[in-house]
């Protein structure tokens, strides 16, 4: 009888087990980081961009606005893949990127490593904000945004991080990054104490923080259907149809 018990024991433990390691399974697929894996290595080993397109837009090209858009090109042509070869290729051409465009030009990595996520930080340390040493405000903006862009409607791993350096930036350009970023992380998540940052930052007087805190706030709740949210923005959107050049009064209520 005791045999027949610990059979009987050990079928349960099996059965329980198997039970526990297909809910496991069925988890990590439902959570889009199989399909999110799998789509990235397609991307890499199906990599066809042609580097000569850029190449000659790069040489035939030479004003500043087109320097930013062939930057832009080359995102888009090496989205989700990794490679950032042309980049590499060309820093000394990528230099001549300053001010917004050296944000762009950061951030336009998080393009071409769309959803390689694991090593997404390590990716971008370089261009992250640090306690210490110099710094770059537009690269370390640009650095936060290509975060978001990276996690874009994924970020679960990643929104702490952001709020976080969002509520430490000191000057706008990593706010800007930073809203965005947070945004994309927290896509469709209606996260109340991430749209409560966003919002902070939308009242702080700042035209590019401004822009950026209420495109992210919008991303924060897409699809919520939330009054209060649309009722903000609502007001601020009002406030400045009718003070086309004054922002400097409008404060939190």
């Amino acid at each position: 009888m005791l045999k027949l018990y610990f059979a009987i024991f050990l079928f349960q433990s099996e059965t329980d087990r198997e039970h526990q390691n297909r809910i496991e399974k069925l988890h990590v697929i439902l959570s889009g980081e199989v399909s999110i894996e799998l789509h990235l290595q397609f991307l890499i080993r199906s990599n066809h961009a042609d580097l000569l397109i850029l190449k000659q837009t790069k040489e035939t090209v030479r004003v500043s606005i087109c320097h930013t858009a062939t930057v832009i090109a080359n995102a888009f042509m090496h989205s989700g893949t990794t490679s950032d070869q042309f980049l590499r290729d060309n820093l000394e051409w990528l230099a001549r990127a300053t001010n917004w465009a050296k944000l762009t030009a950061t951030a336009s990595l998080g393009v071409i490593h769309r959803g390689h996520e694991q090593e997404a930080l390590t990716l971008m340390q370089s261009y992250l904000p640090k306690e210490v040493g110099p710094s770059s405000g537009y690269s370390e903006g640009g650095g936060l945004y290509a975060l978001g862009l990276i996690h874009a409607n994924h970020g679960a791993s990643i929104i702490d991080y952001l709020l976080g350096q969002l509520k430490d930036a000191q000057n706008e350009m990593v706010r800007h990054g930073g809203c965005l970023g947070l945004g994309l992380s927290a896509m469709g998540t209606h996260r109340q104490d991430v749209y409560e940052q966003l919002k902070f930052n939308l009242y702080q007087d700042d035209a590019n923080t401004g822009e950026a805190a209420g495109i992210a706030m919008g991303m924060v709740m897409l699809g919520s259907k939330n009054a209060s949210a649309i009722e903000d923005m609502v007001a601020v959107s009002k406030f400045y149809l009718d003070h086309p050049f004054c922002c400097s009064h409008f404060t939190n209520p």
